[in-house]
């Protein structure tokens, strides 16, 4: 079984190594788990969660992740226009990172909402079925 946190290292890793995506973050530090509890952060920014990673027959899993964007804009649009870019970096592709493989990858965009006065979060559901590669 992959653990939690390597699937999210994975993850995490995989979205810092894309030009595409980061060349829309200010800060290219601001790729983080959901659970990252510093003080010192930059919008917008983005942030992966895992919801579940059951097994799947024998060697493999089911991925249940959540990359959440989050803005500081007055409009939702970047918040939104991240998560689409994001949503078409992965749908219906498969990679490996870390040592971890993805594929039958599905990503869906639910759309902003309002977090705070000042914020936004959107979502990119991502479902995948995932393996560990052979060393």
């Amino acid at each position: 079984m992959i653990s939690v946190e390597d699937i999210q290292a994975a993850l995490i890793s995989k979205i810092k190594a894309n030009a595409t995506i980061m060349a829309l973050l200010s800060d290219s530090s601001e790729v983080r788990e959901i659970n990252w509890k510093g003080q010192n952060f930059t919008y917008p920014n983005i942030r992966v969660k895992i919801n579940s990673a059951p097994f799947y027959r024998a060697c493999y899993q089911n991925l249940d992740a959540s990359i959440f964007v989050f803005s500081e804009q007055a409009s939702s649009t970047e918040a939104n226009d991240i998560a689409g870019t994001i949503t078409n970096e992965y749908h219906n592709k498969s990679f490996s990172q870390s040592g971890v493989a993805f594929s039958h990858i599905i990503a869906e965009v639910i759309p902003a909402i309002s977090v705070t006065m000042r914020s936004w979060r959107s979502e990119v559901q991502l479902k995948s079925v995932i393996y560990r590669l052979s060393p």
